[in-house]
């Protein structure tokens, strides 16, 4: 399900004008294993709600806390259009950049070690090429606008992945709830 324009223009250039040119970038690992591996995961990450990258920084406290307002709001929407659904809390927030070329193969997002209900994953730029949402072999193919945040069940069913970028880099942060 996406939700249109959570994030306005000016939140978003907030967030990514903190971060762009931040040297707490990492290889982003591939979950079910831990470990670096770009021929199916390659694009990199900062964990941005851990107190090491927050720093007591009064602007990176309250990105996080703009953050947690935004995907809250998201959340209580996404429960409202699936009442049967119910959401305890989020894992904290991940940035991921993926550069022309970046892409994350088929995968999903629970398993034994991190059981998660729903994922999240929110838009922050547009000035990229290629890179959409794909479910189930490609068949479902989503792009998502600046600003717009995506959630979807993390189970089996709902096998997904991010196509390559082809021009540009995309920004999103993704989160989980259980």
């Amino acid at each position: 399900k996406v939700y249109n324009n959570i994030f306005t223009p000016d939140e978003c250039k907030m967030i990514l004008d903190e971060y762009v040119d931040c040297s707490d970038w990492e290889t982003a690992k591939v979950s079910s294993d831990a470990r670096q591996n770009r021929d199916v995961r390659n694009c990199d990450i900062i964990s941005i709600s851990t107190p090491d990258v927050i720093k007591e920084d009064s602007n990176r406290i309250n990105i996080d806390q703009l953050i947690f307002k935004k995907a809250n709001l998201a959340a209580k929407l996404y429960v409202k259009d699936f009442p049967s659904c119910f959401l305890k809390e989020d894992s904290g927030y991940d940035l991921l950049r993926y550069k022309t070329g970046g892409f994350y193969s088929q995968h999903t997002d629970s398993f034994n070690e991190q059981p998660r209900t729903v994922a999240m994953s929110i838009n922050l730029n547009g000035d990229y090429e290629g890179g959409a949402m794909a479910f189930w072999n490609k068949e479902v193919q989503i792009m998502v606008g600046l600003g717009d945040v995506i959630l979807f069940p993390a189970n089996f069913m709902y096998p997904h992945e991010i196509m390559e970028v082809t021009n540009g880099t995309r920004y999103s942060i993704v989160t989980w709830f259980n």
